[in-house]
Formats: C-alpha cells, structure tokens, sequence
C-alpha cells in the first residue's frame, strides 16, 4: 500500500485501485470497523481515493462467515464515471472472494459526469460539529482560531 504517493490527487491522474485488501469498515459496506480497515481510510484519505463500492453486498464467501474486504478505490475526477459497480455473486471464481464487475463510462455515457449547477451555501444549515469531524477524520483538525471561526459562521 504504501508505494502509492501520498497526495496522488494532486498529480491529476485518472486511478483505479482494487483488490483483497482484508480490512473492514462500515465505510465499504462492512457490517463493522476492524484496525486494518481504519489504516486502510487513513491510506485512502492521505491519497484522495474514494470508494467506489456500492451496498453492502459480501465480496469474500467462506463457509464461517462472510465479509466485504474486496475494495474498488478511484480517483475523485475519475469516480463520476464508475458506473454499476457490484459483486457478481453468480459467476465461479475458484476462489472464496467473488469477481467484482463495474463499467467506465465517459462524459457522453454517463449521465453523473455532467457539470453541476453551482451550489450556494446555506449558513442556516451548517452542522458545525459534523464539519469539524470530518476534518478530524481528513487528519486535519482545526486551530482554535478556526473552532472559533466555524461558530461564528454557524451563529
């Protein structure tokens, strides 16, 4: 894992990055949050990769038990165009882990690829205690200087 750069978003590269990754979080559809599955977010989120797994369905079938470990990761220009992603659970893979199919569109194809409208901000609406957790799990936390700012935007 680590031989992805950090920051690969920057680089503006199209990215594709699948596998067996043996780690568990509800983030994927994982029933729940496993050690290996909170390193794995902390990798993905330092290289701005998304998760391009759709439901909950069991990528990995063993007799014991099942598990969603199997992971599509995509780089965010590159997301829109991942379309109907899922676990081909009627196909033999000769293995304990299912094929995992998903189409590449383009902006011609894929509808969620157009531009959209740009948004405006609602101050009213503004979850400050939910903004600042989601900067917190970037690894970003905010200075006191901008707790404050936050409750002044929020006020």
């Amino acid at each position: 894992m680590g031989s992805l750069p950090p920051m690969a978003g920057l680089l503006a590269v199209m990215l594709i990055v699948g596998g067996d990754f043996n780690a568990k979080s509800v983030l994927w559809g994982a029933r729940n949050t496993d050690g290996r599955g909170r390193l794995l977010a902390s990798w993905a989120a330092e290289r701005d990769l998304r998760v391009a797994n759709v439901g909950n369905r069991p990528t990995c079938v063993r007799p014991q038990e099942t598990s969603v470990v199997d992971i599509t990761w995509v780089s965010p220009d590159l997301l829109p165009f991942i379309g109907d992603w899922r676990v081909e659970e009627g196909i033999e893979s000769l293995s304990d882990h299912l094929y995992i199919s998903f189409s590449l569109g383009t902006t011609q194809t894929c509808p969620s690829a157009r531009r959209l409208p740009d948004r405006k901000w609602n101050r009213k609406k503004f979850d400050s205690d939910f903004f600042r957790a989601v900067l917190i799990w970037k690894g970003q936390e905010p200075d006191v200087e901008d707790r404050m700012d936050v409750e002044q935007m929020a006020s």
